[in-house]
C-alpha cells in the first residue's frame, strides 16, 4: 500500500517529538513541539542548527585528547579553517561556537534570509564544508589523494529556542573536557 506523502509527514511529525530520526541519511533531532512540515524538514530562516560530522571510521585525525582540552592537529586546523570559510561562500550564514574533537566536529550555524536564486539547503552547506576541508587537507599533503576524511552524512539538531541554543553552546564548549 502506498501512503500519500502528507500522511507520511504527519506520522513523522507525530512520532518524532523528543526523538531522533533519519531523513535522507541525515540524523535529525526532533526535540520540538509539533510544527508545520516546512519548519521541521527545511532550514527555514532565521534558524540555528547544531551540526556534527564524524571522521571516516572515527579515526582520530583532527586532534589529540587530554583532560584539559584537545590540541588540534594540522588536519583539525584545516577543518576549522574550512568551517570559518562558510560565510564567505554563503553570506546569509553566520557561525556560532564550534569545536574540533579527535574524531568529530561540532559547530552551530545561524541562518538569515537566503537570497533568491541561491542554494540554501543545509545538506549543501555541510557537504560544501566537508568537501572544502577534504580538498584543503589533500592539498596540504596531510591527507592522501585516496584517503577519506569524513563519514557520509551528518547529524543536525534544530535549536528552536534560546534555551536550546544556550544548552548546545555549553555542550560544544565543554566537549573537550568531557573526552576520555
Amino acid at each position: 500500500m502506498t501512503v500519500a506523502p502528507s500522511a507520511i509527514v504527519r506520522r513523522f511529525v507525530q512520532s518524532c517529538i523528543e526523538s531522533v530520526v533519519r531523513i535522507n541519511g541525515i540524523r535529525v533531532s526532533c526535540d520540538m513541539s509539533i510544527r508545520p512540515r516546512n519548519e521541521i524538514l527545511s532550514a527555514a530562516p532565521p534558524a540555528y542548527h547544531l551540526i556534527t560530522t564524524v571522521t571516516y571510521r572515527r579515526h582520530g585525525l583532527l586532534a589529540s585528547t587530554n583532560r584539559t582540552g584537545s590540541p588540534v592537529s594540522s588536519i583539525g586546523e584545516i577543518v576549522a579553517t574550512a568551517w570559518e570559510l562558510i560565510p564567505t561562500h554563503r553570506p546569509w550564514i553566520s557561525l556560532g561556537v564550534s569545536v574540533v574533537m579527535p574524531d568529530h566536529f561540532h559547530g552551530i550555524l545561524h541562518w538569515t534570509e537566503v537570497p533568491p536564486g541561491r542554494a540554501g539547503a543545509l545538506s549543501r552547506v555541510v557537504g560544501g564544508f566537508k568537501a572544502e576541508a577534504t580538498r584543503l587537507a589533500r592539498a596540504s599533503g596531510d591527507l592522501g589523494p585516496e584517503e577519506r576524511l569524513w563519514q557520509k552524512g551528518f547529524d543536525v539538531r534544530f535549536l528552536t529556542s534560546p534555551r536550546r541554543l544556550a544548552t548546545a553552546e555549553a555542550y560544544i564548549r565543554d566537549n573537550p573536557f568531557r573526552s576520555p
